[in-house]
């Protein structure tokens, strides 16, 4: 030991010194060891000073705030507020894949990545997105998918430049296609319109009879036999009506007006 009037107290271990008293505490060369270690002032300070010229930096009770500062240029790095609140003063990384960002009392809701794939899992009741700005927006490299939680039924499937497909139960029912829409099954409405140039509806058997297609051709209203390239029935818009065959009347024909006939009536008793 080396006492010094109205000066410092210095502490040896084998003659090399470790522990020197100042103006202003104590300097201590070395590691510290001890049980607890109980730093009370009105603004308690841990000073962390690299000797190899980075950067230093300072634990602070300033407050009850909780702040970790960089020293060298000033700023603080990160805080827990008395609230609980925690600050971070850039990006908060996981650099590794199976760390976890866990939130709830049961650690409910998980964010992160396992090598492959990122993930945000929830596990009680229901993950709500919620934007009281503006749009939200999901954007995609490849496709989109919504699918149930064993990723094994499709609802949704969006293909990046291509269809926009809906599902129910997993088959698909409705597909966007570059001339329009494919249904698969029966439509449902009150009513449908179609809105074109030339506005028509397409009739397919799927048992390989004749397909047909209902048509406004121009004002005039038509049914056209496409397996057979035939025009079946045609109204004019003053009404006029042709048929490319007989016309068969069961149950009697009544006629206000005259009958132009070209060709031979046949009557029948």
């Amino acid at each position: 030991a080396k006492l010094t009037p109205n000066g410092s107290v210095e502490l040896y271990h084998n003659n090399s010194k470790k522990v020197e008293t100042t103006s202003t505490g104590v300097s201590v060369t070395g590691a510290i060891s001890s049980g607890n270690i109980t730093i009370s002032s009105t603004f308690p300070t841990i000073l962390l000073t690299d000797q190899d010229h980075n950067n230093d930096y300072s634990i602070i009770n300033g407050n009850g705030t909780f702040r970790i500062t960089d020293t060298t240029i000033g700023l603080s790095r990160f805080a827990i507020a008395p609230s609980g609140n925690v600050e971070v003063a850039n990006n908060l990384q996981i650099p590794n894949d199976s760390g976890k960002l866990q939130l709830g009392t049961s650690q409910d809701l998980q964010i992160y990545h396992d090598g492959s794939n990122s993930i945000i899992d929830n596990d009680t009741n229901d993950l709500i997105i919620r934007c009281d700005g503006d749009d939200v927006k999901i954007l995609a490299q490849d496709d989109i998918v919504l699918r149930d939680n064993d990723d094994s039924t499709n609802f949704i499937h969006c293909v990046n430049g291509g269809s926009v497909d809906l599902y129910h139960n997993g088959t698909k029912k409705f597909e966007t296609t570059s001339s329009g829409v494919t249904v698969s099954g029966g439509i449902t409405s009150g009513d449908i319109t179609i809105s074109s140039t030339f506005p028509t509806l397409h009739l397919t058997d799927q048992d390989h009879n004749s397909d047909y297609a209902i048509r406004n051709a121009n004002g005039n209203f038509a049914i056209d036999d496409i397996t057979n390239n035939v025009g079946r029935l045609v109204i004019l818009a003053d009404g006029t009506a042709t048929f490319s065959n007989n016309l068969n009347a069961n149950a009697g024909l009544d006629v206000t007006g005259n009958i132009t006939v070209t060709g031979t009536v046949d009557g029948v008793d």
